[in-house]
């Protein structure tokens, strides 16, 4: 059986008949009377609006336990929206939470009544299906069985019954029929196709202390006692699952109540390197999801101010930029640092490193050269089939000299002597075509060691002269 307490007719096909009471009905009702006259349930109102409690509630649900009369609980309602809906549902909660154990005959449902005109005045269908859906929810989700409360005009205009019968809520139906005497089978809710649980049938009179006529056909589909048990947890956008059973006849039910908890980002970070664009993007640290993508453009465009110096006799560094592939230049000290080599005076090749940080990574080594001083050509002296150069000397910072000759302006096809020695100013160059003009030029070198290695830099050519060599 669905319930602690079910009277004996529960158990046969016959409709019982029952009462809903509240404070209109005055104080003592006299449950005992009633229950010879034939109503052997009741439906008592708990409470209105967000906080209201009915000033008879106390006295009607005990004087009901008293008789033995079984009972279930309304709330009539005034929520606008399913904010004040959930208040309401709270509150009504609230009051539950102090029957709970106290009243063996609280075995029928918590029923919402949805009648108030001031509701009609400030929702609308759509919104009210979902006050319905917020409450029944709500009361469900405590372990009780939610029922709605409605006329045909309700049910029919305002009031989605089919989403509300597919929810598995009970429906308790308000359509005055006075004069009905076939209670053989359960009512349809207009031409819904849907029947309800509770018929409200005939109005009572208040004045007089009588209440509505109600009709229900089978206790026990309302009578449930369920227990909830969570059968998957919720995700991140995924809401949880309760499996209600009912603890007396095993019918159960599911119902996504648990709120999805709702993404955990983490700001992450994949850095830019010289080849490739970086992102900062939000990854969900339980399900891994992403979102807020940011590009980085990649450090691809990283050069020195100059790559060729003279020496002088001083220090000589160039500048770096460093932009990435949209043309934006990047922060010095924010975006990557500079290293230099010692020294960057003397004659050599440079290593300079620039070294990505913050948003980016890597690095990238650029070097540049001093080279030596040149020289330039004092004189040629006409020879027989040659010629002499003397050239200026230049002992600092070089080991010797090249000279370069040739028969073309643009020195094509053209022959290079080198002079090992930075002391020597001069070279004799013979064997060459007797009255032919030659164009002379010199510059100057220094080996230095490069990665182990003896490279020779040069400097820049001096000036060229001509000479035409004798017969």
């Amino acid at each position: 059986m669905c319930a602690t307490v079910l009277p004996v007719w529960a158990a046969t096909t016959a409709p019982a008949f029952g009462t809903d009471v509240s404070q209109h009905n005055g104080k003592g009702v006299d449950y005992p009377a009633w229950k010879k006259a034939g109503k052997t349930f009741t439906m008592i109102r708990m409470s209105y609006g967000n906080d209201h409690l009915d000033p008879q509630f106390w006295n009607n649900v005990n004087a009901a336990e008293a008789a033995g009369v079984p009972f279930g609980v309304y709330h009539y309602s005034y929520a606008f929206n399913t904010k004040e809906a959930t208040i309401e549902a709270n509150y009504v909660k609230s009051v539950l939470a102090q029957m709970k154990g106290k009243y063996k005959y609280f075995v029928l449902p918590v029923a919402y009544d949805l009648e108030d005109q001031l509701i009609l005045d400030n929702s609308n269908k759509k919104t009210i299906i979902q006050h319905a859906i917020t409450f029944c929810d709500a009361i469900r989700a405590a372990g009780y069985t939610p029922m709605v409360y409605a006329n045909l005009n309700w049910f029919a205009n305002y009031l989605d019954v089919q989403t509300l019968h597919s929810k598995g809520y009970k429906l308790w139906y308000a359509n005055w029929q006075p004069k009905t005497t076939d209670f053989s089978a359960p009512v349809q809710i207009g031409k819904t196709g849907v029947y309800a649980d509770i018929w409200q049938y005939a109005e009572g009179d208040m004045a007089a202390g009588v209440p509505d006529y109600n009709v229900l056909w089978d206790f026990k589909a309302l009578a449930h006692v369920y227990s909830g048990k969570v059968i998957a947890q919720p995700t991140c956008t995924a809401y949880g699952k309760t499996k209600y059973t009912c603890t007396q006849c095993g019918d159960s039910y599911t119902v996504a109540n648990i709120k999805p908890k709702g993404h955990s980002y983490k700001s992450q970070l994949t850095k830019a390197t010289t080849a490739k664009d970086g992102q900062i993007y939000k990854k969900c640290s339980v399900c891994g999801a992403v979102t807020g993508k940011t590009v980085i453009a990649k450090a691809s465009n990283i050069k020195l101010s100059k790559t060729a110096y003279t020496y002088n006799g001083k220090v000589q560094r160039p500048g770096v930029t460093v932009k990435n592939s949209k043309g934006k230049a990047l922060k010095n000290g924010t975006d990557y640092t500079v290293t230099y080599p010692k020294g960057m005076k003397n004659v050599g090749k440079y290593t300079v490193k620039v070294t990505l940080k913050g948003n980016y990574s890597g690095s990238k080594s650029m070097t540049y050269n001093i080279n030596p001083k040149g020289t330039s050509v004092s004189k040629v002296t006409a020879a027989k089939k040659g010629f002499k150069v003397t050239w200026k000397k230049q002992r600092t910072q070089t080991t010797g000299y090249q000279v370069k000759y040739s028969t073309s302006s643009k020195f094509k096809k053209a022959k290079t002597v080198t002079i090992s020695k930075n002391k020597t100013t001069s070279k004799s160059v013979s064997k060459l075509s007797a009255k032919k003009k030659y164009y002379v030029r010199v510059r100057t070198y220094k080996t230095v060691k490069i990665g182990g290695k003896s490279v020779k830099l040069y400097s820049g050519w001096s000036k060229a002269k001509s000479v035409t060599t004798k017969k």
